[in-house]
């Protein structure tokens, strides 16, 4: 039987910070993702950048002459709000 050495508190909670900094990226990149996907079923593409994405969003929102119904704006703004908390959350577990 292989047994692991007991690791100290600080070890325990830096391992902590990066599960949960990893557990949020990859709810960034899914949300990402379905941002993407909602935007190309209204024939916005939009390269899988986070830059390119963000742009892509601030501009459907800024939009005078709109397709989207007032939901369809809602989603759109919560989405984005969503993502950047997630940002925000993330950037907090980097310091």
């Amino acid at each position: 039987m292989n047994f692991v050495a007991i690791k100290q508190v600080w070890q325990q909670e830096l391992q902590m910070v990066h599960r949960v900094r990893s557990r949020l990226m990859k709810n960034r990149t899914v949300l990402m993702n379905e941002i993407r996907g909602l935007l190309g079923e209204f024939g916005t593409v939009v390269p899988q950048e986070q830059p390119a994405l963000e742009k892509a969003i601030q501009e459907l929102l800024a939009r005078e002459e709109q397709q989207l119904s007032y939901k369809g704006i809602e989603v759109f703004q919560e989405l984005y709000s969503e993502l950047i908390a997630l940002n925000d959350k993330i950037k907090s577990y980097d310091n």
